[in-house]
């Protein structure tokens, strides 16, 4: 009987393994917005993070989060660290490259990995198109690859929100 369990029980394992194989190898999310402002104005205010918070999706998930920045207050270099509750979790992400189109950004999360997530910038009717998105390589790790459609989900939900607030943030200022 412990031996059928047991092929059982490798059995869903293997299967499981095969399964989470079988699932993309990398997870893109793009979201975007148009917000009535210059372009200008948009990317200043996201080649810094000095006022992230102000607009993040994950702020209000834990208010007492620290956050320290180091580097430069703009472009290539600045970098923003957090350490928070179960929610927002810990890690930093520095901005890696800045041209007025599009921004780089590289995140790590500590103890999960990374990503990269980038804004791209471009004038429409209107204001400002923001697109706001992320990439990450799962590589051949079963557990990514099987979380990554649940992941996306999320990430995409939690930019959607992110964007709106970012419109209202800056279509707020004088």
């Amino acid at each position: 009987m412990l031996k059928k369990i047991l092929i059982g029980l490798v059995g869903v394992i293997v299967l499981a393994l095969v399964v989470a194989m079988l699932m993309p190898g990398s997870m893109q999310v793009e979201r975007s917005v148009v917000i009535a402002a210059s372009k200008d104005r948009v990317y200043a205010e996201l080649n810094s993070y000095r006022t992230f918070n102000d607009w993040s999706p994950w702020a209000d998930l834990d208010p007492n989060a620290t956050y320290t920045f180091e580097g430069p207050v703009s472009g290539v270099g600045a970098r923003m660290t957090w350490l928070g509750n179960k929610d927002v979790g810990s890690g930093h992400q520095e901005i890696v490259a800045s041209t007025p189109d599009r921004i780089d950004v590289r995140l790590e999360f500590t103890g999960m990995g990374g990503g990269d997530s980038y804004f791209l910038f471009q004038e429409v009717e209107g204001g400002t198109e923001v697109v706001w998105g992320f990439y990450s390589e799962h590589g051949l790790n079963p557990i990514n690859r099987a979380m990554g459609p649940v992941a996306s989900k999320f990430v995409g939900r939690d930019y959607e929100r992110g964007l709106e607030n970012l419109k209202a943030f800056i279509e707020g200022q004088p």
